[in-house]
C-alpha cells in the first residue's frame, strides 16, 4: 500500500500525533527516514490541494478566490 494510505489512516482517523504516526510509518516500511515521512504528508497535502480545487471546479467556483 501507498505512503498516503498509512499517513491517512493514522493521522486523520486514529488522530494520532505526528510522533506517534511516524513511529508507526517507521515500524511498518523497516526504517524510513523522517524525511520520507515528511514527503508523505506533502504529498498528501497536495492531494487534498487538488481534490478541493476539482470539486470547486466542477460547481462552479472559481477554484482561486
Amino acid at each position: 500500500m501507498s505512503n498516503l494510505f498509512y499517513i491517512k489512516s493514522f493521522i486523520f482517523l486514529s488522530q494520532l500525533t505526528l510522533i506517534e504516526s511516524f513511529f508507526i510509518f517507521s515500524k511498518l516500511h523497516g526504517g524510513d527516514t523522517l524525511e520520507e515521512f515528511v514527503q508523505a504528508l506533502a504529498d498528501l497535502d497536495e492531494a487534498k490541494t487538488v481534490e478541493l480545487t476539482k470539486k470547486r471546479v466542477e460547481s462552479g467556483e472559481d477554484p482561486f478566490t
